[in-house]
């Protein structure tokens, strides 16, 4: 059993406890793949899915944003969706001095 928990404890060195809620908006992780483009430009996350439940400790049924389907994924796919912020696009004006 000793051999068990020192496993049990280096892996969970590496786990990450998440705790999303109903109305949460994340992206999920799906990689789709092109030819002739490298894998560093491509696009991995699809979304925003809006969560509906939990239907176990690492599973959530998500919904898109739009209605069209639901899906059941785990949590190791999902990153919270932040809404663009709108202080870092910031407009320059030019002030004219006279």
């Amino acid at each position: 059993m000793a051999r068990q928990d020192k496993s049990k404890q280096v892996s969970d060195k590496h786990r990450r406890e998440v705790n999303l809620s109903p109305d949460d908006l994340v992206l999920i992780w799906t990689p789709i793949r092109k030819v002739g483009r490298a894998d560093k430009l491509q696009k991995n996350y699809i979304g925003p899915f809006k969560i509906i439940r939990k239907t176990s400790p690492v599973n959530y049924e998500v919904k898109e944003v739009t209605g069209r389907g639901k899906k059941i994924v785990h949590v190791s796919r999902m990153k919270l969706y932040r809404t663009p912020d709108l202080r870092t696009n910031k407009t320059w004006m030019r002030i004219e001095t006279g």
